[in-house]
Parts: structure tokens; C-alpha cells; sequence
């Protein structure tokens, strides 16, 4: 079939995966066009009662406890498949991948044309050059941006000339609602390219992309595609805690590939490898607006986790709940736990009828997040599921109970991340409920006046 190459181009796929017959499939096996390899590989056992090792060549797992034996029906022997990506369709021993190795697909001239009419600030501008500067060699760089620096638009002009130049470009994050977020401003952005974008369900799975915005799990399904190749929260959950994650990002990408990765607030490992000059940064204190980052406001909150229990609302709570009402600010309430986030807003219904809660577990959590956005609900009391995200001009934020381990240095810091990012009113008020400072709450402090002086802090 003639979509083939687009089809299978930098993709590696089950056979069940693939929508062309036998017959198809057959002329270009034996060219060699498209190749085949193991769905697992399995090392034996050099001594005696060890157990064989496996490896699947999709996800990249070797956990032994990923690999399942079962009595397979294809083949009539036992085979082991792995546990890991299942969710994505049954990768076994006797299931090969495919991968296309014949001429492919590639942008049009013209796919690179951006609309963007922007003008990026001295710190984007900067950042920017840097990643077109690595273009074409296999490399690494981190932008280590404040939250609202606007990472989205120092990247257009690395997209349009890896687009320009005829090769393909990607934009991984490990949260679906950040591909959702993204794909209609890079749609705006290059409306000469094939932007697609993979998710969960999404309807772009089958599709080929000149620009791919995509979870880092969809990435599974791909290998050596992209020689532009940006990685967004490279800090969020799950993609720190999950090693296979980062394989594949490493197997989508191009040997020759820049690979950018995009951070408000960089973990250790890559803390140290900055430190160390193992990994080239890019360094942006500033917001697009130019203003500083709000600094942290304490105020105490003494058992607040009694309060809770006894469903009695915290007076400087209420006081503060009250003054973003008067005020008709809208505001967002970090607490530390579904329950909390329940319990809390029940006590504060009686402020405002449309203070409401929303969590992980919420199925109304889009409506009430649009719905905040909006201006219907003044105040959302919320779990850690949105620190990141959510914007929503002249927003305050407040945490409740800020004392608790939930509460990381770099979960204080995105969430301070979502108030001053209008221009219009860069002051945002952040406030730290708390019953005793932690560890956590004074090193995000250093973090904002590290940031607000220029440089960059040293831990997180």
C-alpha cells in the first residue's frame, strides 16, 4: 500500500498493529524494507537454578517481575510476555516488532513556516539560540526556566528549522493534559505541518506527524524518529520514578538527535550533572513579563490537622478566603489529601456556594478546572494534581497544612508557579498554612530569591 512508509516510518509496531495483509507485508520483508526483531529476549541462565533474563524491546523493561509465562496458542510452546506495556497490546516472546528501513516520508517545504509574531524576551531569545546551535549533533540541553517564563515559545524556532530541513520533530511530557494544551497552539503555530498528537485513545494514533506531541508512554511505539526531540516536566510524575519512560524517549529519538529537556524545578540527577558540566543548561529567572516571582508568605495554622477532624474552619483561613471574595480574586487551595480537599471545602461552602473541591479521583475534574478558569468558581480547593498546569490570570495560591511530607520543595514551588503569571498582576499572593516550618518551605524560599537575583539555586 502506498501509506505504508508513512505508516510505519520511525515507528517499531506489533503485526496486530498493522493494517495491511500478509501479502503486503511480504514484498518488503523480503527487500528488506521492513525488518523484524524479537518482541523479548531472553538471555539464559550461565549457572544452574538462576533464572533466564528477559528484555522487551518495546518498553525496555528487564524487571523480572514484569515477565509472565503463559501457554501460548501461536506458537504451541511456552512463551513469557511482558506485563509492563500489555496496556498497549501483548508483546511475547514469539511476537516480533516491525520497523520500516525504506525511503521516508518527509515535511513539506514549507512546514516550517511559523506564524508566531511574537517577539521572545533576552533570556528566550538566548535559550532559543542554544538549541538551534545544537541542531544536527547528537546533544543535550536543559532549560531551567522559572514557571511562566514561556517555554512554549523559545522552542519555535528549533521546530521550524528541524521542519525546514526536512526531519521530524517531537514534544514528550508524561501528562496527557499538557498534550491536549499543547497541540492547538503548535497547530496555530505551524499550520503548514502535520501536527498530530498521542494520547490515550487519541485519534492521531495511526497517523504521520511532522511535529508529534505526545505522552511519554505513547513513545513506546516508536524508534529513531525524530532528530528534534523535547521533553517537557522531565521532573513530573511518572516519568522521574519510571526508568522506562526514559528508554523511551531515548529510542524514539534520532541517533543524531538535540535532545532538549524542559524544567522548572531539575532533580537531582540533573542538579548534579549541571553542577559537574556533564549537562549543558540554559538558565531563564525571569517570567516573559519580567516581573519577579512572588515570594512565600507564612502564616501559622496551629492544628490544622485537629481542625480537620473537628470540621472547624482555621480563622486565618477563613480570613484569607474571605479577602480573595472581597476582593473577587480567584484563588487556588492546595491541601494535602483527597479527604482534606473534601472536608475543607465543605467548610468553606458557606463563604461562596460555588467553592468547591476537585481531586484525581473527581470525574468532574476537567468541568470544575474550565469552570475556575472561567470565573465560576472563586475558590478551588485542590489536591496536588493541579501544580501544574493551570493558569488563571490575577490567581492567588494557598497552601493548607503546608507542613505536610506531601509538600516537597519543588511541588511549593510549582504551585507558587501558578500566581503572578499575568502581566497585568504580577504580585501574586502565595500562603503557606503551616504548623512549623519544614526543610521543603525554606528551600523553595531560596529557590524564588535565587531566581529573582538572577542565578541559579543550587538545590531543589
Amino acid at each position: 500500500m502506498s501509506n505504508m512508509p508513512a505508516f510505519l516510518a520511525g515507528r517499531r509496531l506489533l503485526r496486530a498493529e498493522l493494517p495491511f495483509s500478509d501479502d503486503e507485508l511480504a514484498p518488503h520483508l523480503a527487500a528488506g524494507t521492513i525488518r523484524t526483531t524479537p518482541g523479548i529476549s531472553t538471555t539464559r541462565a550461565e549457572r544452574l537454578l538462576r533464572p533466564a533474563r528477559h528484555f522487551c524491546h518495546r518498553c525496555c523493561t528487564t524487571d523480572a517481575h514484569q515477565f509472565q509465562p503463559f501457554p501460548c496458542a501461536t506458537c504451541a510452546a511456552p512463551c513469557v510476555y511482558c506485563r509492563n506495556c500489555v496496556v498497549m497490546g501483548r508483546v511475547s516472546s514469539c511476537t516480533p516488532l516491525y520497523t520500516w528501513h525504506g525511503a521516508a516520508p518527509r515535511p513539506r517545504a514549507d512546514a516550517g513556516a511559523c506564524a508566531f509574531s511574537g517577539t521572545l524576551t533576552l533570556s528566550q531569545q538566548k535559550a532559543a539560540d542554544a538549541i538551534t546551535a545544537r541542531l544536527g549533533q547528537a546533544s543535550e540541553l536543559l532549560i531551567f526556566a522559572v514557571c511562566g517564563a514561556g517555554k512554549t515559545e523559545l522552542l519555535f524556532p528549533a521546530i521550524s528549522e528541524t521542519l525546514a530541513a526536512g526531519r521530524r520533530a517531537l514534544i514528550a511530557t508524561p501528562r496527557a493534559d499538557v498534550v491536549h494544551e499543547l497541540l492547538p497552539r503548535m497547530r496555530s503555530a505551524f499550520p503548514n505541518a502535520r501536527v498530530t498528537g498521542l494520547y490515550g485513545g487519541s485519534e492521531d494514533r495511526n497517523a504521520y506527524g511532522d511535529l508529534v506531541i505526545s505522552t511519554t508512554h505513547q513513545l513506546r511505539r516508536f524508534h529513531h524518529a525524530f532528530h528534534l526531540t523535547i521533553v517537557d516536566e522531565i521532573d513530573a510524575f511518572p516519568y522521574t520514578f519510571d526508568a522506562t519512560l526514559r528508554h523511551a524517549v531515548s529510542e524514539a529519538a534520532h541517533p543524531s538527535a538535540c535532545r532538549v529537556y524542559l524544567t522548572a524545578t531539575p532533580g537531582r540527577a540533573e542538579l548534579a550533572r549541571m553542577k559537574h558540566g556533564t549537562l549543558d543548561y540554559a538558565l531563564i529567572p525571569r517570567r516573559f513579563h519580567g516581573h519577579d516571582l512572588p515570594e512565600l508568605n507564612f502564616t501559622w495554622c496551629t492544628g490544622w490537622k485537629k481542625a480537620l477532624e473537628k470540621q472547624r474552619l482555621p480563622k486565618p483561613v477563613a480570613a484569607w478566603c474571605e479577602a480573595q471574595l472581597h476582593h473577587k480574586k480567584p484563588a487556588m487551595m492546595f491541601v494535602p489529601s483527597k479527604t482534606a480537599a473534601e472536608t475543607l471545602a465543605a467548610m468553606l461552602h458557606p463563604l461562596h456556594p460555588a467553592i468547591t473541591s476537585v481531586h484525581a479521583e473527581d470525574p468532574a475534574r476537567k468541568a470544575k478546572v474550565e469552570a475556575f478558569r472561567r470565573g465560576e468558581i472563586p475558590i478551588l480547593v485542590t489536591t496536588t494534581i493541579l501544580e501544574r498546569g493551570v493558569t488563571v490570570p490575577g490567581a492567588n495560591v494557598a497552601l493548607f497544612g503546608a507542613d505536610d511530607n506531601i509538600f516537597t520543595a519543588a511541588a511549593i514551588i510549582q504551585m507558587a508557579g501558578r500566581a503572578g503569571r499575568s502581566a497585568d498582576e504580577p504580585d501574586g499572593d502565595v500562603r503557606l498554612f503551616h504548623d512549623g516550618r519544614t526543610n521543603a518551605m525554606f528551600q523553595a524560599g531560596r529557590y524564588i530569591e535565587a531566581m529573582n537575583a538572577g542565578t541559579a539555586p543550587k538545590t531543589i
